[in-house]
């Protein structure tokens, strides 16, 4: 478990979770999140809940969340999303 919320984190980049394979929950709530990298979160294929919620994100692409796939909960609310890719949520349970 990571708890990463109310900081100032401004992007999420695919090598800045690379190493982290074992991870069950990841909260990145209540942050400045913009910018989600296409496969940001793929090396996490255990992760069971995912807290995005409180952020910037406007644009989710469709490979943001591939690889989850053991993922249950995932919050995105209070963001600025207006635009979701199509299949941004193939994969997920």
């Amino acid at each position: 478990t990571i708890f990463l919320q109310d900081n100032a984190i401004g992007q999420i980049r695919q090598r800045d979770l690379s190493d982290l394979g074992q991870l069950h929950y990841l909260y990145l709530q209540n942050n400045s999140i913009s910018t989600l990298e296409a496969g940001a979160f793929r090396n996490l294929g255990l992760l069971l809940e995912l807290a995005l919620n409180g952020n910037r994100i406007h644009l989710i692409t469709a490979d943001v969340f591939r690889g989850l796939d053991h993922l249950r909960i995932l919050y995105l609310a209070g963001n600025q999303i207006t635009r979701l890719e199509d299949y941004t949520f193939r994969g997920l349970q």
